[in-house]
């Protein structure tokens, strides 16, 4: 603090009262600290005792307020005001007045106190009455005396006038010998003054003397922070060093009545410092013998960082100096290869919460973008001020890691080329009888490498009981004559217990004397799945051929509806055109990938890759059959609608996670916001929302090439709207007209580029109508769009007049179609064998009469350990299961069989008592056919195609566990 009002040398510590108690119970007078505004924060008991007021009668008031009254005067008020404005120090006698009303006249003396950065903290005031100042004056003198540090005060002349007991101390004179004219300068060496001198001179624009000019110089400009330390000479001639604040003194009137000295000893300090820089030096030597660099690292309690120590190693290491990096690391830290520099800081900061050693491997990039490797290690420890220092060392590890990576590299070169052929390598001692396997050998019989010792005798104890004599056989004829390479296909046991056809290839490399063979070596390829394409094609071409029929039954619906549709506008025929290409491009696919299907020599991936491309085609065909039939069903009046209480908040986030893959695989931001307006439940069909919103949503990510896709619900007057908000192409004004036309879309050469059939926001709009709301739609082309959907929010049992007397059928998910393409339910189709523990062991009987989807079901079955049974048609099913003492847990049956038929099976069943569950399987799965097949006595029904993963579902509930749980 300084009395006139300048930023003091050291910030003060904010006010604790505590730190004034001590002086208060000395101090007879009054102690009074304000804060910034001049309202009271502390008083001591002298102030109380003067005033007559209790503390918390002060606290939070201005003491003018309390103590000035009618005989204060208004001149000395006003100046105080104007100090207390300026945050300057005064000094001043007023006449106050106690809580009493008794006057008093006391002398004030107010400073204000600032922190490290100039801001006005508090004001610290003391207040005595005239007859006190004597002993005011006297504990000020104790105070001095009892200083550590040494206080001196001098006339403006430059004569000692005090000398306190500290100073006695540290410059070895007495108060008497510093008193009786003693020279100031001989305390300090000649040289620095000079020196110092100089320097201000150049510093000031004037010539300043090295005698007391120096110091009243300093003094007068507040220079004192300019000299961190000053050279001392005590009366023995000892050299110390110390700090030096000097301070020039001025009374109330403010004129300059002398000066203040305060002298702090900092020799050991110096002392300390300067074996420091001896030390760093010796450092600096012993470093540049080091690999690297040595550094001391430290992260402060703001979170910055800083090297308060490198060696000059670091510059060969970051092409920076020690001194660019000792107060802010950031040239460090702007070199780490982007990739790394989170992974820097977060190994920091783990070490710096953990106190580990922090350990890492790095990379730096310089600018003229070379990168390095770098190796760190360093030890942290906490500092008193909460700072985190680390020891350490840094050094470059590039060449290791070239080293390495080229290892590394041959390493893999060696494993891609025994990877590529996918074949096992065996080594065979015919002598030891001894076998070498590698790791592929062991890893595709389902074993961990060298899990288990191998021997000839172990190989054969894994061979197929049926394939053992042949191939030993093979073998000892190969041995014995044959010069050929070893050639031959067996079949080894699997640790799942299943057996693996392998292809063994070998050759004889070492014989002995009298051509003894002694050592064979080959290989080993799994060749299971070559083994089952043939089966495999058979199903896929079985599968086109269903698709084809569907496809033809699909045109001819397409053709007939044109045929009906040709005399309403001429849309009509370009709807044709457009579901011709529709179509065809699907079948196209379907039948260039059956072809190559049937081709040899495919690779698994090719295989994979074909079979997956034709379900594809397949599921996209069924997709634009399904859009036909809701077309048609709408149009003829028999679209079926289900009627139950609906989550609308539900089926949106439903919708939005089914497509939230896709729209991601854009690029497309994709987000919801579901009023708390939105009803909890409603009436309406759940199947159809879902489908008006999966049309909705499916064509905004469709249409959009960047931006957003927001699903919005609000609820106002019993209407719920959902709309659907994208920042696509948009539609002009005259495509909007002819948009939700039936066999009308909005644009040619749109539906070219994006694909699909122009049904959807026909079949969403009517479908909408159907459940008594509307489809409203808004956009701008190049802005995006916005479609609403608008439904009455009704309660349960009620969906509108539109869906009165709506029948409501079960509705199975439909077989092969996935909302969402990009979430397929198989990655694979060429899958390994599905376990689903539930249905292990069950008995099932699969009624129908086509060939393959008998196949195609009891493989489904066989590949999760079901036992499946097959008869190709009803009355032979029906004495099967008559005559029967132990029945199946589970019968498949067809509807549309010869000899009988399903539903005349089932109640033949059931009118002789058998109880067991009959799921029926149809390709009929509307409400009315639905319905005829429950009441017929069947327990469920599967729609045709069959799908694997409801066919599962299906069965577990008829396992005899669940139907026990389900019986109690």
């Amino acid at each position: 603090m300084t009395p006139d009002g300048k930023e003091p040398d050291k910030a003060p510590r904010p006010f604790k009262p505590e730190r004034w108690s001590a002086l208060a119970e000395h101090f007879s007078g009054g102690i009074l600290i304000t804060d910034s505004d001049g309202r009271v924060l502390w008083a001591n008991p002298g102030f109380l005792k003067l005033t007559e007021y209790s503390l918390p009668e002060l606290l939070g008031k201005k003491p003018g307020h309390l103590l000035q009254g009618t005989g204060s005067d208004p001149a000395i008020v006003t100046r105080i005001q104007q100090y207390i404005a300026n945050a300057e120090s005064f000094e001043a006698e007023l006449l106050n007045y106690t809580k009493s009303g008794k006057p008093y006249t006391v002398y004030l003396k107010v400073d204000p106190v600032f922190d490290a950065d100039g801001s006005l903290q508090y004001f610290i005031g003391f207040q005595t009455d005239v007859t006190a100042r004597r002993k005011q004056a006297e504990l000020m003198e104790s105070i001095l005396k009892s200083a550590h540090h040494a206080i001196v005060t001098l006339s403006l002349e430059g004569r000692i006038l005090s000398f306190n007991p500290g100073a006695e101390r540290l410059l070895g004179y007495s108060e008497s010998d510093a008193l009786d004219g003693l020279d100031p300068l001989v305390f300090h060496d000649k040289d620095q003054l000079s020196a110092r001198a100089e320097f201000l001179s150049r510093h000031l624009g004037q010539t300043v003397d090295p005698d007391l000019n120096l110091f009243y110089t300093i003094a007068d400009q507040d220079l004192s922070s300019m000299f961190e330390e000053w050279t001392y000479i005590r009366k023995n001639g000892d050299q110390i060093y110390a700090e030096l604040a000097l301070t020039l003194l001025r009374d109330a009137a403010g004129t300059a009545t002398g000066y203040l000295a305060i002298v702090k000893d900092r020799t050991e300090l110096h002392d300390a410092e300067h074996e420091l820089e001896s030390f760093a030096g010796k450092l600096r030597k012993l470093s540049r013998l080091l690999p690297g660099a040595i550094y001391q690292f430290e992260m402060l309690p703001d979170g910055s960082f800083r090297f308060p120590y490198a060696s000059e190693a670091i510059h060969s290491i970051y092409n920076v100096s020690p001194d660019e990096v000792k107060n802010d690391a950031s040239p460090i830290l702007n070199v780490i290869h982007p990739d790394d520099v989170s992974r820097v800081l977060d190994t920091i900061n783990e070490s710096a919460a953990t106190l580990e050693p922090w350990v890492l491997e790095y990379r730096v990039q310089h600018r003229d973008g070379q990168i390095r490797w770098l190796y760190g290690y360093a030890n942290p420890e906490r500092l008193d001020n909460n700072s985190t220092l680390w020891h350490g060392f840094i050094t470059d590890i590039t060449d290791r890691k070239d080293s390495e990576r080229r290892l590394t590299e041959s390493e893999a070169r060696l494993s891609f080329a025994l990877e590529a052929t996918r074949d096992g390598v065996w080594d065979w001692n015919l002598d030891t009888n001894e076998v070498f396997w590698s790791p592929r050998c062991f890893e595709m019989l389902g074993y961990e490498p060298f899990s288990f010792p191998v021997t000839f005798e172990t190989w054969k104890s894994l061979i197929h009981p049926s394939d053992l004599n042949r191939t030993i056989s093979y073998l000892q004829e190969y041995l014995t004559h044959s010069s050929r390479p070893l050639n031959m296909s067996f079949r080894l046991l699997h640790s799942d217990g299943d057996y693996r056809w392998i292809s063994g290839r070998g050759k004889v490399t070492e014989r002995n004397s009298d051509g003894t063979p002694m050592r064979m070596v080959g290989t080993h390829l799994d060749i299971t799945d070559r083994k089952t394409k043939d089966e495999q094609l058979k199903l896929a071409n079985k599968r086109l051929e269903d698709t084809n029929r569907q496809l033809e039954l699909s045109i001819w619906h397409a053709n007939e509806l044109a045929r009906q549709a040709e005399s309403a506008n001429e849309a009509k025929s370009s709807f044709i055109a457009n579901m011709s290409h529709e179509i065809r491009t699907p079948m196209t696919s379907i039948l260039g990938f059956a072809d190559l299907l049937s081709e040899r020599g495919l690779s698994d991936e090719e295989f994979r890759d074909h079979l997956r491309s034709l379900r594809e085609a397949g599921e996209h065909l069924m997709i634009i059959v399904n859009d036909i039939l809701d077309i048609s069903r709408i149009e003829s009046g028999k679209l079926e609608i289900e009627v139950v209480p609906v989550s609308p908040a539900g089926t949106i986030m439903e919708v939005f996670n089914m497509l939230k893959a896709k729209a991601t695989m854009k690029g497309l931001e994709f987000r919801r916001d579901i009023s708390t307006e939105t009803p909890d439940s409603m009436s309406t069909d759940p199947g159809r929302l879902r489908q008006i919103l999966l049309n909705l949503v499916g064509n905004a990510i469709k249409f959009t090439r960047e931006g957003y896709i927001e699903i919005r619900s609000e609820c106002m007057d019993n209407q719920l709207e959902i709309s659907v908000i994208d920042t696509g192409i948009g539609i002009t004004e005259d495509a909007l007209l002819n948009l939700f036309q039936p066999f009308t879309q909005a644009d040619s050469s749109t539906t070219r580029k994006y694909g699909g059939s122009g049904l959807g926001l026909a079949i969403s709009r009517r479908l909408a109508h159907i459940l008594g709301g509307e489809i409203i739609v808004k956009s701008k082309p190049g802005e995006g769009s916005s479609f609403t959907l608008r439904l009455p929010v009704l309660g349960p049992g009620r969906a509108g007049s539109a869906l009165d007397n709506e029948e409501s059928p079960p509705r199975p998910t439909p077989n092969g179609l996935n909302a969402n393409p990009s979430e397929g339910e198989n990655d694979e189709l060429v899958a390994p064998q599905v376990h689903v523990p539930a249905l292990d062991g069950m008995n099932v009987l699969v009624v129908e009469d086509d060939p393959d989807i008998r196949k195609i079901v009891q493989l489904y079955l066989s590949r999760c350990n079901v036992h499946a049974d097959t008869l190709e048609n009803g009355k032979l099913a029906l004495n099967r299961l008559l005559q029967l003492q132990h029945p199946y847990d589970c019968v498949l049956m067809d509807i549309q069989m010869p000899e009988m038929d399903g539903k005349t099976v089932m109640t033949e069943l059931r009118r002789n008592g058998y109880s067991g569950p009959v799921v029926a399987m149809t390709a009929h799965a509307l409400s009315s056919e639905v319905s005829d097949i429950l009441g017929a006595g069947f327990d469920a029904y599967l729609p045709k195609p069959i799908n694997r993963q409801m066919l599962h579902e299906t069965l577990q509930q008829y396992q005899p566990d669940s139907r026990e749980s389900r019986n109690e």
